[in-house]
């Protein structure tokens, strides 16, 4: 009988327990990357509808005619035949536009201060809050800068809405 060139057991069961070694290590690393990878994922998608809240405050900030303070925590952003309010809820800040649209934005706040341009005018001149982002409170400053004209327009109607 002629002999078949093979490996014996002992060389097949160690072979067997280096390549487990290496698929194992293999396996917690890819573990250990996704799990990582999952938190930075997590942490930038709080960074990102943060950076969405703080753009669409700013930008409703700067096209309106006028920011005024309205209910208990709400704020109203006024154009000339529009209204988008801001709401600062325990939890969630709602942004309502016209048509009954609201947005979303889920962020434990605290209005911190409220600055007007002058105690006689309802105008809001700038607000300071803090929003829980990812575990940490971040400062949320938005400001308005009125015209001149702006600011007179407001103190006339003011003006004729004040009994005499």
């Amino acid at each position: 009988m002629k002999k078949i060139p093979s490996f014996t057991i002992m060389e097949l069961a160690i072979a067997l327990l280096i390549s487990s070694v290496v698929i194992s290590t293999g396996y917690y690393v890819y573990l250990l990357m996704h799990r990582q990878f999952d938190t930075y994922r997590k942490r930038a998608m709080e960074i990102d509808r943060y950076h969405l809240l703080a753009v669409a405050l700013q930008n409703d900030f700067d096209r309106s005619a006028s920011v005024e303070r309205g209910d208990d925590d709400q704020l109203l952003c006024k154009w000339t035949d529009t209204l988008v309010s801001y709401s600062f809820l325990p939890g969630n800040v709602v942004r309502t536009l016209p048509g009954g649209v609201a947005d979303s934005f889920r962020f434990k706040t605290a209005i911190t201060d409220i600055r007007y341009v002058d105690d006689s005018l309802p105008l809001v001149d700038g607000i300071r809050m803090q929003v829980e982002v990812d575990g940490e409170q971040v400062l949320l400053l938005v400001q308005k800068m009125y015209s001149s004209q702006e600011i007179l327009d407001t103190d006339q109607l003011q003006d004729k809405n004040t009994p005499e």
